[in-house]
């Protein structure tokens, strides 16, 4: 057997395994498309949703994805493609303001 099999399969698993756990640590995902806001994963409440919609509409974002993550005993959020540092910023205070128990 070559040895490069062994190898592609422990990375194919190593793969598999770290797709695994940044899916269990995901609480929602919120995407922007031409404007409008679609949750696509997880459950956000309605109220974060309407909240992070209006600071993405009052800046103006057409394309964004917006991942709710847990970490440790808070939430976080993951933001591609990049938005700006203030934006951003008031995304995270939104989140901020949602104890993670709320969110689960």
């Amino acid at each position: 057997m070559p040895l490069w099999l062994p190898l592609l399969v422990l990375a194919v698993l190593l793969t598999a395994l770290r797709f695994g756990l940044s899916r269990h640590a995901e609480l929602g995902v919120l995407e922007v498309h031409g404007g409008r806001a679609v949750v696509r994963r997880g459950k956000l409440p309605p109220r974060l949703r309407q909240d992070l919609d209006d600071v993405l509409r009052r800046a103006g974002v057409q394309r964004v994805r917006l991942r709710v993550l847990r970490a440790g005993d808070a939430a976080r959020l993951e933001i591609r493609p990049s938005l700006g540092a203030g934006t951003e910023q008031q995304l995270r205070n939104v989140l901020g303001t949602w104890p993670l128990a709320r969110l689960r």
